[in-house]
């Protein structure tokens, strides 16, 4: 009996082993453009965030002034030990006449989860005007309850030359 009891305890860390292990959903492997700023949170458990935005330049329209734009924040969530847990990425691209108008073309999240244990909801991409936003929330859960909950919420305006208007 305590061997069939100790067989069935090793087979349940098993599984709940296998079950923390590594899950990427999606990944954003393009290239990036050029880094514009780091900002890093700080959070009470010790773990971190860190959002960086980088920029790039499409090619003219036609004959026209018209150009593309494209602006990204990635926001990775680090441990305490520096493992990173999740990657969030949201791109915006801007249809743009310099100095003249500007017009949001699209609005895209890619959502990377490094353990199990974290799950991505509610996800929201928008674009209307000069303005992209991207929302949702990471849950970490533990046996099946959540202990943790981070929000994500980015708003990206773009101005009539292409770069992104800063928040107060």
């Amino acid at each position: 009996m305590k061997k069939f009891l100790f067989i069935i305890f090793a087979l349940t860390l098993c599984l709940f082993a296998v079950s923390f292990e590594k899950q990427e959903i999606s990944a954003n492997t393009e290239n990036k453009g050029d880094l514009v700023s780091t900002e890093i949170e700080y959070l009470e458990d010790g773990s971190y965030l860190v959002t960086e935005h980088f920029s790039s330049e499409e090619s003219n329209i036609t004959r026209s002034n018209m150009r593309t734009v494209l602006h990204e924040y990635t926001v990775t969530h680090y441990s305490a030990a520096n493992t990173v847990l999740w990657i969030y990425v949201l791109t915006g691209g801007w249809y743009v006449v310099d100095g003249v108008s500007v017009q949001a073309m699209s609005s895209l999240s890619h959502v990377t989860l490094k353990s199990n244990a974290w799950s991505f909801h509610d996800p929201e991409d928008t674009y209307h005007d000069n303005i992209v936003h991207g929302s949702g929330n990471f849950k970490f859960k533990v046996l099946g309850i959540t202990a943790k909950t981070i929000y994500i919420d980015l708003n990206m305006e773009c101005d009539v030359y292409g770069n992104l208007v800063e928040e107060d």
